[in-house]
């Protein structure tokens, strides 16, 4: 996929790629930054907290995810005093992203979310939704937020179909029902290293250390029943 060069470099932490079509795809901050890149065209980042040793203290200091490479963010969960912890765009973030994609031309977006009942990014980008009718009355661009359930690769999916299908010339409309379609049929698997940094989320209280083996058992017996079906 060839990733269009980007107009603005950053818009309160979101950024904006050139006009392509009417329709804007946009993600949080939860798609991979992957080589090619999938080409939406804005991404709104998360927020990374973590504490830092200055002056002979330790301070507590906000960035947006994109000022790291997963280099560094490793680096950083190793040298902070505390493990870093992440939070969700606030709406005015969103809502720059919104007016920057429509003065470039765009008159719908696409939002792609994580899931609202692990995170409050879809609640801000509601809220940016909801002050952009109200307060500019002179916005004519129409927003859609729609809650993907799901993270990573499997955000990084949803938009690819998303942009597909809107390639193809489908509808707004359209799109959401293919992606509403969609949705109940993906399952992300992951090969974790440790569960440290997801048991200090609070999260996945099933992966705890005197439920593992249990919780694999489950899973597996889930994976061969569905290998076997098909």
């Amino acid at each position: 996929l060839y990733c269009a060069a980007p107009i603005v470099s950053e818009i309160h932490g979101g950024t904006v790629m050139k006009k392509r079509s009417k329709l804007a795809i946009v993600t949080d901050g939860s798609l991979p930054k992957e080589n090619p890149p999938v080409n939406v065209d804005a991404v709104v980042p998360f927020w990374v907290n973590f504490m830092v040793f200055r002056s002979g203290r330790w301070i507590l200091e906000s960035r947006s995810q994109e000022e790291f490479t997963p280099v560094e963010f490793f680096r950083i969960q190793k040298d902070s005093k505390d493990l870093p912890t992440t939070s969700q765009p606030n709406p005015e973030d969103f809502l720059q992203v919104f007016l920057k994609l429509e003065e470039v031309g765009f008159e719908q977006i696409l939002v792609l979310v994580v899931p609202k009942s692990k995170s409050g990014t879809f609640d801000s980008a509601v809220q940016a939704k909801e002050k952009l009718e109200n307060e500019y009355p002179r916005s004519k661009i129409e927003v859609e937020v729609f809650d993907t359930g799901i993270t990573a690769s499997g955000v990084e999916f949803m938009a690819e179909v998303a942009i597909r299908a809107r390639d193809e010339g489908k509808s707004l409309s359209e799109i959401v029902w293919e992606l509403n379609e969609l949705r109940p049929n993906i399952e992300l698997f992951l090969a974790l290293d440790t569960i440290r940094y997801l048991g200090s989320s609070g999260r996945v209280e099933s992966l705890a250390d005197h439920k593992i083996k249990e919780t694999m058992k489950r899973y597996m017996r889930q994976l061969g029943s569905s290998i076997v079906s098909i």
